[in-house]
């Protein structure tokens, strides 16, 4: 039972933009699945369409992303937020 609640937990926590940091394949993985049905998740990871789904994007929004701002999320997956440039000099 612990182990299904930590699993639980750690799946929900991965959907959060920015928690995750580096993410290792499963990962990746599980985060594509449920962003490319879930149109209201995408869109707080900054992705307007499920073409916007792509590992490199799912990497960026979990290591840079911002829970409360869609908006920088998409700055983040275009390049243009000061936050990622600074961090990827």
């Amino acid at each position: 039972m612990f182990q299904k609640d930590i699993c639980e937990y750690f799946n929900e926590k991965l959907l959060v933009p920015g928690w995750a940091g580096e993410l290792d394949k499963e990962e990746q993985d599980y985060i594509w699945k449920i962003l490319k049905e879930d149109v209201h998740l995408r869109h707080k990871w900054g992705m307007k369409g499920k073409g916007m789904v792509t590992f490199s994007n799912i990497c960026k929004i979990a290591m840079y992303g911002d829970i409360e701002n869609p908006s920088e999320n998409r700055r983040v997956i275009d390049g243009t937020s000061e936050f990622f440039k600074i961090n990827n000099a």
